[in-house]
C-alpha cells in the first residue's frame, strides 16, 4: 500500500443491518479521523460496531438483521495489518448465522475464521469500555492483560513468574496469619485462674474414679451372661420337675387301675389267685422303691436349683446407660482439666511460637511487597509505547491515579487509550469511542497521533440538530502539534478562542 492512509477511500456498505434496512453505502476519505455523527437512534453505534465486527471476525450483536427481513450483510474494503487492501464481508441471517469472507488484492479468498482474524489481529475495546472495566475484577483483569501484551516475551515471562511467586507467598502468609491469630488467642487464654489451679489438683482422683467405673461397665456384659446362664438352668430344672410330676401322676393312675383290675380278677379268676397274689406282692414292692427314687431325684434337683438362685442373687441386674452417662460427665471433667494442664505447661512454648510466626508473617508481607515493586519496576522500565501507565495491585494506573473518570480527565484518558490501541493493534483502523467530550485542541493531537502511527480513528458524536447519520472527516485546525511536548502552536490568522464551538469537533 503506497498511498497515504488518509488518501484511501474506504467504502462501507450495509444491507438489512440493524437500522440500515435495504442497501446503505458510506465512504470514508481524506482524513485520519472520522466522526459518525447524527442524532440518537440513527445507527451511529451500529456503524461503529461494524468495524469491530469486520476486523475481529466476531459478531457480538444479537439479531443483526433488520426487523422484517431474513438476511443481510456488512461489506467494506479496508487495509489489513500487512498494508494490503482486503474486501471484507460478513453475512448473517435472522437465525444468527455468521459467515466471514476476505478477498485480498490478488483475488485470494479467505474464509477460514482463524486465517481471517490474522489479517487484522485486532483487539477491540473503546475508551468508554476501558473506563467501565475499572469497576469490576474481571474488567481490571482485561485492562492488565492489554497492558501486559505490550511487554516483550521475556518481560512477560518474568512478570508471570513474579505473579506466581506472589500467589505462593500470599497463600503462605494467609496460612501463617491463621496460625498467628490462633497462637495469640491461645496465649491470651493460657494463664489459669486460682480457681482453675485448685480444680486442676483433682484430676488424678477423677481419673481413678473414671477407670473404676470403666471396669464396672466392662463387667456388666459378663454379669449379664452369667445371669442368663443360671436362669436357663433354673428354667430347665423347672421343666424336668414338671415332667417327673406328670410321670408320677400317670404312674399312680396306672397303679390304681392295676390294683382294681387285679381285685376283680381275684374274684373272677380264683384259679389264678395264687399267681395274681404273687404278682400283686411283686408290684407292691416295686412301686414304693420307684417312688422313693423319684422323690430323691426331685430333692437333688431342688437342692441344685437353690444353689442357682443363690448365684443369681450374687449377680444383680445393672442399668449400663446410667453408669455410662455418669462416666461421660467424669470424662468431660478430665478433658477440661487436661486441657488446662496442657495450657499451663505449654504457655511459654506458645508465646515463643507466636513470636516466631509473627516474624514469619511479616517476612511474607515484605516479600509480597518486594515482588509487587519488582512488577511495577518491570512495567515502568519496559518500552510499552505509552507513557505514565503502570499496574499497581490489580489496578491500571495513569500517573499514579486509578484509571477512573473521577481520577483523570476524560480527554487525557482518551489520548492514552488511543495510544494504547495504536501500540496493541497492527490493524490500521481503530474504533476509539465517543468524541462528545473532546475539544478541537485534543482532536488536533489525536489527528497528529493517527497520522504518525499510520492509523484511521473512528469516533461517534451526537448531533441533535441533524436529521440523519453522516460520516465526517475531521480537518485539523490551524494549530500545529509539537510531538515532543504535545503543545499546540496556533497560527496568527486564527485564535483558538475565536472558535465557533471549542467543545464540539463538528
Amino acid at each position: 500500500m503506497t498511498k497515504r492512509l488518509s488518501d484511501i477511500e474506504i467504502p462501507v456498505r450495509f444491507n438489512n443491518y440493524k437500522i440500515f434496512k435495504g442497501d446503505k453505502e458510506f465512504v470514508l476519505k481524506n482524513s485520519f479521523i472520522y466522526f459518525i455523527s447524527g442524532p440518537n437512534d440513527t445507527g451511529k453505534t451500529s456503524f461503529k460496531d461494524a468495524f469491530a465486527i469486520l476486523q475481529t471476525g466476531k459478531n457480538s450483536i444479537d439479531q443483526p438483521v433488520s426487523r422484517g427481513e431474513d438476511e443481510g450483510f456488512i461489506e467494506t474494503k479496508i487495509p489489513g495489518a500487512d498494508g494490503k487492501m482486503y474486501l471484507i464481508r460478513h453475512d448473517f441471517t435472522d437465525k444468527t448465522h455468521n459467515k466471514f469472507v476476505a478477498i485480498d488484492e490478488d483475488g485470494k479468498k479467505i474464509s477460514n475464521i482463524t486465517e481471517f482474524r490474522k489479517i487484522f489481529n485486532y483487539t477491540h475495546f473503546t475508551a468508554e469500555e476501558f473506563f467501565l472495566w475499572t469497576g469490576s475484577a474481571d474488567g481490571r483483569k482485561k485492562q492488565r492483560e492489554i497492558i501486559l501484551n505490550l511487554l516483550s516475551e521475556t518481560d512477560k515471562q518474568k512478570y508471570e513468574f513474579l505473579c506466581q511467586d506472589e500467589i505462593v507467598i500470599y497463600d503462605q502468609r494467609t496460612s501463617k496469619g491463621h496460625e498467628k491469630d490462633q497462637l495469640i488467642e491461645t496465649c491470651k487464654q493460657a494463664k489459669l485462674t486460682d480457681e482453675q489451679v485448685k480444680e486442676l489438683d483433682s484430676i488424678d482422683a477423677y481419673k481413678v474414679q473414671f477407670q473404676d467405673m470403666q471396669k464396672e461397665i466392662n463387667n456388666i456384659e459378663t454379669n449379664k451372661i452369667h445371669r442368663l446362664n443360671f436362669q436357663e438352668r433354673i428354667d430347665d430344672n423347672s421343666v424336668k420337675i414338671h415332667n417327673i410330676k406328670a410321670d408320677y401322676a400317670t404312674e399312680k393312675t396306672k397303679h390304681l387301675d392295676t390294683m382294681k383290675r387285679v381285685g376283680d380278677d381275684i374274684l373272677e379268676l380264683e384259679r389264678q389267685l395264687k399267681t395274681k397274689i404273687e404278682y400283686r406282692d411283686l408290684e407292691s414292692k416295686r412301686f414304693p422303691n420307684w417312688v422313693d427314687g423319684k422323690k430323691a431325684e426331685i430333692k437333688k434337683i431342688e437342692t441344685e436349683t437353690e444353689e442357682y438362685e443363690v448365684q443369681l442373687v450374687k449377680h444383680p441386674e445393672i442399668n449400663p446407660t446410667v453408669m455410662i452417662a455418669e462416666q461421660r460427665v467424669i470424662e468431660n471433667k478430665i478433658e477440661k482439666l487436661t486441657l488446662l494442664k496442657v495450657m499451663d505447661e505449654s504457655s511459654g512454648d506458645n508465646i515463643k511460637k507466636r513470636d516466631t510466626v509473627i516474624r514469619d508473617y511479616e517476612d511474607f508481607t515484605r516479600n509480597i511487597e518486594n515482588i509487587r515493586n519488582s512488577k511495577k519496576d518491570l512495567i515502568a522500565t519496559a518500552n510499552l509505547g505509552v507513557e505514565g501507565i503502570s499496574i499497581e495491585d490489580d489496578y491500571v494506573m495513569i500517573d499514579g491515579f486509578e484509571f477512573k473518570e473521577n481520577q483523570i480527565s476524560k480527554s487525557k484518558a482518551i489520548m492514552l487509550i488511543a495510544r494504547l490501541m495504536c501500540s496493541i493493534n497492527t490493524s490500521p483502523i481503530q474504533v476509539i469511542g465517543s468524541a462528545n467530550d473532546l475539544d478541537w485542541e485534543v482532536l488536533d493531537k489525536l489527528y497528529k497521533m493517527a497520522e504518525e502511527q499510520g492509523k484511521i480513528m473512528i469516533l461517534d458524536q451526537v448531533d441533535r440538530d441533524a436529521t440523519d447519520i453522516a460520516i465526517v472527516g475531521y480537518e485539523p485546525k490551524t494549530g500545529i502539534v509539537n510531538t515532543d511536548t504535545g503543545e499546540i502552536t496556533h497560527s496568527p490568522e486564527k485564535d483558538p478562542s475565536e472558535s465557533d464551538d471549542l467543545t464540539s469537533p463538528l
